[in-house]
């Protein structure tokens, strides 16, 4: 009799812990990290990558892909905790575009490893969208994003800022990921 109530209650428990933990994921919208979109003329994968920082030299910039030019697109949202003037630096080889709420902040392009700058703005205190595009043009490639403010000096982009929500990005498991693991 005892093992009867003893095994009604585990099940109770797991089904009771299994909720309260499907609530707990549904109630986080956001997730760190960006929506990775890489590219190399039709193949096509994606991840999540904490930042923007990435010294591909003549690599490929996943094992899926060849190391032939490729094209990469970031999508997520950046938490702006300060309403004062920002800049987006990058330390680039290739072409970079940022947009920050649809508005393009950085854009430029490098033969040779070498710091760009955009024009400063101010954007509003709240997780903002961010998209960045990169460009391999040359055999080498890197891409690291910074910023700036009037508050603060030039530091990388802080991974703990990086959210994406996978319900908007759409973003789809790749089965070929899920192989490797």
């Amino acid at each position: 009799m005892h093992s009867r109530w003893f095994c009604l209650s585990c099940v109770i428990s797991a089904f009771c812990f299994g909720t309260v933990m499907a609530a707990d994921e549904d109630d986080e919208e956001f997730r760190p990290g960006l929506v990775a979109e890489y590219r190399v003329g039709e193949r096509a994968v994606t991840r999540i990558d904490p930042d923007v920082a990435f010294a591909w030299d003549e690599a490929a910039p996943d094992a899926r892909l060849s190391a032939e030019r490729f094209e990469a697109t970031w999508r997520g949202l950046v938490l702006i905790r300060l309403e004062a003037k920002h800049r987006l630096h990058a330390f680039v080889q290739g072409e970079v575009t940022v947009e920050l709420d649809g508005r393009r902040v950085l854009h430029g392009s490098a033969k040779q490893p070498q710091w760009i700058s955009g024009d400063e703005f101010i954007p509003g205190f709240a997780e903002r969208p961010l998209v960045v595009t990169f460009r391999k043009t040359e055999p080498a490639a890197q891409l690291k994003l910074f910023w700036s403010s009037d508050s603060f000096g030039l530091e990388p982009l802080p991974p703990e800022l990086l959210f994406h929500d996978p319900r908007r990005l759409g973003l789809r498991p790749d089965p070929a990921a899920n192989q490797n693991n």
